[in-house]
């Protein structure tokens, strides 16, 4: 075992005992303790104990590939200044908070997605487009919660061919 590999065992047993040190403290002197979500506990422990930087450095990533399709939709009000470099920026502040975790985000493509009419003359029916509006307007109907977000969705995502555009090869 090399002096390295040394260094890290004995962080990484410091770690753990100093979470069972935690954790029996909490037991003994937090009445409350185990009232809290376990989500919260485990997020209060990790406050209390981090994970020493010489362990982290060693852990692998978790590389995830990322693709990003924009909508382009003058119907929907959608942005054409959302650009790729916009969204590479985006991935990087994103990547430095998930660096914590070991997670690493690899953007795979950004693809233009513009919206196809409805109708042969390229106009969306009146109708729709006021349906698409005060969907997005969160405007009260009075519909079943949620039925108006998933026809939205269904209507517009029926429009592109996901199939033959996003599968990895």
């Amino acid at each position: 075992m090399s002096n390295e590999d040394n260094k890290l065992e004995h962080a990484w047993s410091e770690y753990t005992s100093s979470i069972a040190v935690y954790n029996e403290r909490e037991t003994m002197q937090s009445p409350g303790h185990f009232a809290k979500d376990p989500a919260q506990r485990f997020y209060d422990q990790c406050n209390v104990c981090p994970i020493p930087p010489r362990a982290i450095a060693r852990m692998p990533v978790l590389t995830l590939p990322l693709r990003i399709n924009l909508i382009r939709s003058t119907y929907l009000g959608c942005s054409s200044e959302l650009q790729r470099q916009t969204i590479e920026d985006i991935v990087e502040v994103v990547n430095n908070f998930w660096s914590q975790a070991g997670i690493r985000w690899i953007l795979v493509d950004v693809l233009d997605r513009p919206l196809q009419p409805f109708e042969e003359n390229g106009r969306l029916p009146l109708s729709r487009k006021e349906e698409i509006w005060s969907i997005i307007r969160k405007s009260p109907k009075h519909s079943p919660d949620g039925l108006r977000k998933k026809a939205f969705l269904k209507e517009i995502l029926s429009l592109f061919d996901y199939e033959s555009t996003t599968i990895d090869t």
